[in-house]
C-alpha cells in the first residue's frame, strides 16, 4: 500500500500540473484575444484614416468653393 505521505505527495504534484497547465490555456487565450483586439483596432485606425482622408479631399474642395463664391460676394 502507499504511505499516505507518498499519496498526498502525488497529488500535490497534479495539482501543480494541472494548474500549470491551466494557467498556460488561459494566458493563451489572452494573448490570442489580446492580438485581436490589437489587429481590430489597427484596421478601425486604417479606416478611420481613410476616411478623413476622404473628408480632407472632399472638404477642402467645399472651403475653396466657399472662399471662392464668398470672394465673389464680398
Amino acid at each position: 500500500m502507499f504511505q499516505p505521505k507518498k499519496v498526498a505527495q502525488r497529488v500535490a504534484l497534479w495539482e501543480k500540473r494541472v494548474m500549470e497547465e491551466r494557467t498556460c490555456e488561459i494566458f493563451k487565450r489572452l494573448q490570442k484575444k489580446q492580438m485581436e483586439v490589437a489587429r481590430e483596432a489597427e484596421e478601425a485606425e486604417q479606416k478611420q484614416e481613410q476616411f478623413w482622408r476622404e473628408q480632407g479631399k472632399g472638404g477642402k474642395r467645399g472651403s475653396q468653393t466657399q472662399t471662392s463664391s464668398g470672394g465673389n460676394v464680398a
